[in-house]
């Protein structure tokens, strides 16, 4: 290693309380239980063993995986001919988090950790697979720390990536800052196809954020290191994350975010985020989503803060709900978060991601194709056209029209089973921070009490309905010009608006999210 990489790995740490990590060998991440995995997306649904609903017991025992088609001997992972490399591959991280030894490092990462693991575990890995090269069935690390030393942590993911260790952040557990590199890291290739071997908790709790430059004064080599040398050290030092994430399968979004979090801050993942950066989030005893509306705005936020890294107050503006229905979009972003209530409370829910694979798109293309609406339904027969036509930009020519929850209500109802319970609870997905203390403004209440007093004061909104549509945004930009006549136009209810029409600040309350008195 480059001496000044050397000297950028001593002085660069992410920061921590001084506690001293534990290395123990034990049973865990699963012990006796059974877990089963949670996955957003219905289309992608699967169990933790394919074509099962739950997982086995766990066992020390590899027989099992050796009666595999693939070869254990001095070159680790062979291929059997089949072109299954991609199947061995994903197949043995999961066999790994069910019957490997699991060692655990509890507390902080500091200099040396990785030497006490490696004498603790290698004896055991290199009767798995001599080579120490493609060892498809390995052994676990189970990781529980607040963070620690920025180097070790480095040392630490090369040893999880040499031996294809599978990482676990097991239940109530943490892993942050300088510890997320080394989860991070376990992610194996082979024969040309590669695959995440990392577990959370859906209890779990993952942060990340940049890492903090500090030199040691006293060190000679800062002493006579100048400026210019000191910010290549530095640089080397992002490069090598940067590197490490790259490798694994880490997304850019979520690299960016990690340097944009001030190292006195922390990024604590979402499950959806974790489940988009390729790590399997599993659960104990899964319970599916119920709650109300400002349980469903924060589902979706989460939703799409797990593909965007940023928040979007469409989100918030576009939401409506009506009769056990729910539907909210970001035209721009082609993102489209939608629901129905069943009988039980739960909420059936479909997320899109992208125009392609939206059942809510394919439902209105094949029933205009069947010619089941067009003919005796001229709003359906107007929204196929804009949404064949224009993809995700139709969504804005509708926006609180009742069409979208009505089509949303039918695409439900048996035509298709593209909606289906979430297996995360609402209290695993909590509002986040950007939208708390923003207006619910699309809630019909406040939107009914809006188009009442705007009436009152001579604007013309189409009717009192509870919806915005285009002529009660007109009459509410029309408003803001009046309140606030230097700002650009803006369609928007804002709190300044409600103040002006002399609506009480604890009725404002009640439509402002996560305000204990926001009426769901």
């Amino acid at each position: 290693m480059m001496p000044f990489l050397r000297l950028c790995l001593l002085i660069l740490i992410f920061p921590h309380a001084a506690l001293t990590a534990t290395i123990t060998q034990e049973r865990g991440p699963t012990g006796d239980k059974t877990v089963s995995f949670i996955v957003p997306e219905p289309d992608f649904t699967d169990t933790l063993v394919l074509g099962s609903d739950k997982v086995g017991r766990r066992n020390e025992n590899t027989v099992d995986f050796r009666r595999q088609n693939v070869d254990f001997d001095q070159r680790g992972l062979t291929p059997d001919g089949a072109g299954d490399a991609f199947s061995e591959v994903g197949h043995f991280g999961h066999g790994t988090f069910l019957n490997g030894r699991v060692y655990r490092l509890d507390g902080i990462i500091q200099a040396g950790d990785t030497d006490k693991l490696s004498r603790m575990a290698e004896p055991h890995l290199r009767t798995l697979c001599p080579s120490g090269k493609n060892c498809p069935y390995s052994a676990v690390l189970s990781l529980n720390s607040a963070g620690g030393s920025f180097a070790e942590a480095i040392r630490l993911a090369r040893f999880i990536r040499k031996w294809s260790l599978v990482t676990v952040v097991d239940k109530g557990d943490r892993c942050e800052s300088a510890c997320a590199l080394a989860f991070l890291s376990a992610y194996d290739s082979f024969a040309g196809y590669s695959a995440p071997r990392r577990f959370a908790h859906l209890d779990a709790r993952i942060g990340i954020h940049q890492p903090a430059v500090e030199f040691d004064p006293s060190d000679p080599r800062v002493k006579s290191a100048t400026p210019d040398d000191l910010f290549r050290l530095a640089n080397l030092a992002v490069g090598e994350v940067t590197s490490l994430f790259l490798q694994t399968g880490v997304s850019i979004g979520a690299l960016d975010r990690m340097y944009a979090t001030p190292p006195n801050d922390m990024m604590i993942m979402s499950p959806f985020q974790l489940i988009d950066e390729k790590i399997r989030v599993f659960d104990d005893q899964p319970s599916v989503f119920s709650g109300g509306r400002s349980d469903l705005i924060a589902l979706c936020a989460n939703r799409f803060a797990a593909r965007h890294y940023t928040q979007s107050d469409e989100v918030i503006s576009n939401f409506m709900m009506r009769e056990n229905a729910f539907l909210t979009f970001d035209a721009g972003r082609n993102f489209l978060c939608a629901g129905n209530r069943s009988e039980t409370g739960e909420w059936e829910i479909e997320t899109c991601l992208e125009y392609e694979g939206c059942g809510y798109i394919g439902f209105v293309r094949w029933a205009t194709e069947q010619g089941r609406r067009g003919d005796r339904d001229e709003e359906f027969g107007r929204l196929s056209l804009w949404l064949l036509e224009r993809g995700f930009l139709g969504f804005r020519e509708f926006a609180h029209q009742s069409i979208l929850l009505r089509v949303q209500r039918d695409h439900n109802s048996g035509w298709t089973d593209a909606s289906k319970p979430i297996q995360i609870p609402a209290s695993a997905l909590p509002m986040p921070r950007e939208f708390c203390g923003v207006l619910d403004e699309a809630h019909p209440e406040l939107v009914l009490m809006v188009q009442q007093k705007l009436a009152t004061y001579g604007f013309d909104t189409g009717g009192a309905d509870g919806s915005l549509g285009p002529k009660s945004r007109k009459a509410v930009q029309a408003a803001n010009a009046q309140v606030a006549p230097d700002d650009p136009p803006n369609n928007r209810i804002t709190k300044n608006l409600l103040k002006a029409l002399r609506i009480d600040q604890p009725i404002i309350d009640r439509y402002t999210l996560c305000h204990a008195s926001y009426r769901n």
